[in-house]
This record gives C-alpha cells, sequence and structure tokens, in this order.
C-alpha cells in the first residue's frame, strides 16, 4: 500500500518541504496555526467540501456493506449453496475483512497521510465491488465473490474509521459537532437503506447488478476524492521551529509541526501498529465505549434477519420487510436538537473564558441510552407469537432505535475524538473492529436466534443489554472525567490535543 500511495503526484496531497514562516492566527478555541495550510484555518468552504466527500463515502459503504442478506436471498440458488452460507460469503466475509482494515488503515493514515489513502481505496474498493458481479456463461463465480467481497471490506475500513480522524483534522472542538452528527446520520442511513437499495435493484434487473451500479457510485467518488486536500498535519508542509508569538493573554500557542519524512516499515509496526490494540486494553474509556458503541450499531445487521422472522409473522412479504428497515432512517434526523443544546454550551463556557469539555457534550448519550432500552422492551412485547396487535406499533418503535442508534455513534465517537485527538483514529480503531466483527457474525445468528428462542424472549435478550448500557451511563456521567483526566495517552498528548487556556507560569 505505501508504494502505491507513493506514486501519487504532489498535487494529489504528497507532503513537501516548507521552512518558510507563515502568519499564524488563533481559531474559535484559541488555538495558534499556521494561516491557511493547518486545516482548521482552511476556508469555511473548503472544510465543508472535503468533510462532505468523506462523508457521503461512508454513507455508500455502509449502504452497500448491507446488501449481503439481501442478495444472498437471490444467488443462493444460482450458487447452490445455502441461504446461510451466502451471507457468509457476501456479508459476513465483507465484514470480518473490514474489521482488519480498521486495524491497519488508522494508524497507517496518520503516519502516511489521509488524502491519498482515500483515493488509492475508494478507486480498489469501486473495482473489487465490480468483480463480485462477473461470471462465465451467464452464472456466479464464487470466487470473485469472495474475493470482491474480501477486498472490498477491507477498503471499507478507510471510510468507517479514518473519517473521524478527519474531521477532527479540521474542526475545531466546538466546529466539529455538526460534521460528526452529519457523518454519524448519513452513515445510520446508509446503512438502513441498504436492504431496500439492494431489494429494489435484484426486483427490477437481478442480484449481480447490486454490485454493478455500486461500483459505478463509488468510482465516481473516488473521482471527487481527488480534489479534497490532505488534511493530517503531520504530512502538510512544515512548519518553524521558532517559538510562535502569543496572540491573546493566558492562551499559549503550540506548535504544530508536520514533517515529509514517513516512518520506516518497522517502525510504523513498532509505533502505531499496535497502538488501537494498547489502547483498547489499556484505557477504559476506549474500552466501555468500544463494547457499547460496536454492539449498538451492529444491531442493524442483526434486524435485518430479525426482521424476516418478526414481520413473516405479521403476514408481511419476504421482499417487503426490507422496506421496514427504511423507518430506522427517521431516528437520525432528531439528534440536531441536542447538538444545538451542545453549541449553546460551548458558546456559554467561551462567554465565561472556560474550555468546553468531552464531558460537556455526552448529553446525547445519557438521553439516548434509555430511550433506546424502553424502544427495545417495546419492540419486544409488541410482536408475535405471545402477542398480536397491529405490526406498526412495534414498527412505530424502530424511529427511537434509530435515533438511539445514531446517537450512540455520534456521542461517543466525538467522545474519543474530543479526548484522544490527533490518534482519534487509532482510538476509534478498536471500536470499528469490533463492530464489523459483530456486524458479521450478527447477520448469521439473527435469523436463528428469534427463531429457536421467540421474537418475544430473543428482543428481551437485547432490551436487557440496553437496560444495562443505562447503568453504564450514570457511571460515566459521575467518573468520565475522573477516568479521561488519569489518562496517560490524554496527558502525555496534551499539549496537541487541545490549546488550552491557563496562566502565564510566570
Amino acid at each position: 500500500m505505501a508504494s502505491l500511495l507513493a506514486l501519487l503526484p504532489n498535487k494529489f496531497g504528497r507532503a513537501r518541504s516548507n521552512n518558510t514562516p507563515r502568519t499564524t492566527t488563533p481559531d474559535d478555541d484559541g488555538e495558534v496555526r499556521r494561516d491557511r495550510s493547518q486545516p482548521r484555518n482552511w476556508s469555511e468552504r473548503r472544510k465543508v467540501f472535503d468533510t462532505s466527500m468523506v462523508v457521503l463515502l461512508e454513507a455508500t459503504t455502509a449502504m452497500i456493506s448491507n446488501t449481503g442478506a439481501t442478495a444472498a436471498d437471490h444467488a443462493h440458488k444460482d450458487l447452490k449453496i445455502s441461504r446461510t452460507g451466502t451471507i457468509a460469503v457476501f456479508a459476513s466475509t465483507y465484514l470480518i475483512a473490514q474489521a482488519l482494515g480498521a486495524v491497519i488503515f488508522p494508524p497507517f493514515t496518520e503516519s502516511f497521510g489521509r488524502k491519498k489513502t482515500y483515493i488509492v481505496t475508494t478507486v480498489l474498493y469501486s473495482l473489487f465491488t465490480a468483480l463480485v458481479m462477473t461470471g462465465k456463461g451467464g452464472k456466479p463465480h464464487l470466487a470473485a465473490i469472495i474475493i470482491g467481497r474480501l477486498f472490498s471490506g477491507m477498503m471499507s475500513a478507510i471510510p468507517s474509521v479514518v473519517v473521524i480522524g478527519s474531521i477532527e483534522d479540521m474542526w475545531s472542538p466546538r466546529a466539529r459537532i455538526f460534521p460528526i452528527q452529519a457523518w454519524v446520520s448519513v452513515s445510520v442511513m446508509g446503512l438502513v437503506f441498504g436492504p431496500a437499495f439492494a431489494t429494489v435493484i435484484a426486483d427490477r434487473w437481478q442480484w449481480r447488478m447490486i454490485y454493478g451500479i455500486s461500483a459505478i457510485i463509488v468510482a465516481i467518488q473516488a473521482l471527487l476524492i481527488c480534489f479534497i486536500k490532505e488534511s493530517r498535519p503531520k504530512c502538510i508542509p512544515e512548519i518553524p521551529d521558532e517559538p510562535l508569538p502569543r496572540t491573546e493573554p493566558n492562551i499559549r500557542p503550540t506548535l504544530v509541526r508536520a514533517t515529509s519524512t514517513h516512518p520506516t516499515l518497522k517502525q510504523f509496526a513498532k509505533t502505531s501498529l499496535d497502538l488501537p490494540i494498547r489502547l483498547f486494553f489499556g484505557e477504559p474509556l476506549v474500552f466501555a465505549v468500544t463494547i457499547m458503541s460496536a454492539t449498538v450499531f451492529s444491531l442493524l445487521y442483526l434486524f435485518t434477519e430479525a426482521f424476516i422472522i418478526v414481520y413473516t409473522d405479521f403476514g408481511f412479504a419476504r421482499e417487503k420487510i426490507a422496506y421496514i428497515n427504511t423507518l430506522m432512517a427517521i431516528g437520525p434526523l432528531f439528534p440536531v436538537l441536542v447538538r444545538l443544546r451542545d453549541i449553546k454550551v460551548g458558546r456559554k463556557r467561551k462567554a465565561q473564558g472556560r474550555q468546553i469539555t468531552p464531558e460537556d457534550k455526552l448529553l446525547g448519550f445519557f438521553i439516548a441510552a434509555p430511550i433506546f432500552a424502553a424502544a427495545l422492551w417495546i419492540f419486544s412485547w409488541t410482536v408475535p407469537p405471545l402477542t398480536h396487535i397491529s405490526p406498526w406499533v412495534s414498527a412505530s418503535s424502530l424511529i427511537p432505535i434509530g435515533y438511539a442508534v445514531s446517537e450512540f455513534d455520534h456521542v461517543l465517537s466525538s467522545y474519543l475524538a474530543d479526548s484522544y485527538a490527533h490518534i482519534a483514529g487509532s482510538a476509534s480503531a478498536p471500536l470499528a473492529f469490533l463492530r464489523a466483527s459483530l456486524s458479521a457474525v450478527f447477520p448469521l445468528i439473527g435469523e436463528a436466534m428469534f427463531k429457536n428462542m421467540g421474537s418475544n424472549y430473543a428482543g428481551t435478550v437485547l432490551a436487557v443489554m440496553a437496560t444495562a448500557y443505562c447503568g453504564v451511563a450514570v457511571w460515566f456521567g459521575l467518573k468520565g472525567k475522573e477516568l479521561r483526566e488519569g489518562s496517560k495517552w490524554i496527558k502525555r498528548n496534551a499539549v496537541v490535543v487541545e490549546e488550552r487556556r491557563m496562566d502565564d507560569p510566570k
């Protein structure tokens, strides 16, 4: 991969050396960075464009990732293997590869840059997605499907994990509230629209066109991503070593260094590749956020299969059940209300001369946890076989479930980004790894779980888990700041995490 990235020319984001001093200005958080060259000092238009491109890429790959079960419904007869085996080929293979990519790519982009990685992996994603539809004599080729889904899944780890790092590069803590919300919302929407997208194409043409059309969409996005800029400060022209002047009282400017020297493979493996593992096992916040966010998000893949059991009992045709999934896309529209509150808090802290803390933005999690638990309890006990009422009662609970999934993903991902800043990609990598791993397993067990246990009791298991997360929310409210301030990683990187208002030591 490093050799592929090295082939791209300077205009595609290659780091260059520049020792010319630049004018520096503080941003809205008092951060002093090189004017117009560091990402947080880019124009609003540039930041919105670049953010939109990578966020839309994540929405597209999320949608394609959840087409596997629908494709399996149509393809298992052509492949002459069981439906469960076909789901493993189309869905589990993709998501297991994504889990592996989630460990490899975040520290890679933190060392070698984000833009070139986006370009190369998006082009490869398109090519491997197109490979899925190939065959001989009008028949699909199993090996081509496995290879295509395996490598496209690995490439999908880039938008799945690295987008949060790109957002942190470009936006200050207060300003990144809505970019992260947009990323999470469109990701959830893309995921829940995946089965409907696949159903429309498979019913209109054939299942292989699902991946033909997907490949075209991603190819267009690969072209558009060529017009974004490199956002990783380390891979942007160097900033002079001389101290930068203070521009406001009580604001200590921090020198943000960039370098065009890439680490060797040995250095990269030693200092970066194992960082996500060390953060997961060594940081209680990373561990707790990873477990909660991964299980909640991956339930969307389980629901794709579980709904087949639940709504078949209501008399819905199998091919129409995919559309019920789209009700969860309504939920991610509501968190904007909490984001407005977050902005208000940020302005209040600024007026008071205080720095906003990551804990100031946890309200959405505190709201979403009980809503998620209540919605799952309602869903579990308004469906057959033990309850026989209108299917729209249980279906209506999918809207708050969609809201809660969005809030868990947004608030907890934002919490990691705000807390771990320039290593946010590595802090988020364990989350992406576990999320992808569970998402690979859940489609295989979802149908069997709801069929063997019964929809009511299977749903109750999920509701109990969600109720336990309410207790974790209370723990975060009481001990979150203490845990964060006690982190050795956050202390070590505090000088580049955020510029802080502080008294002059003299």
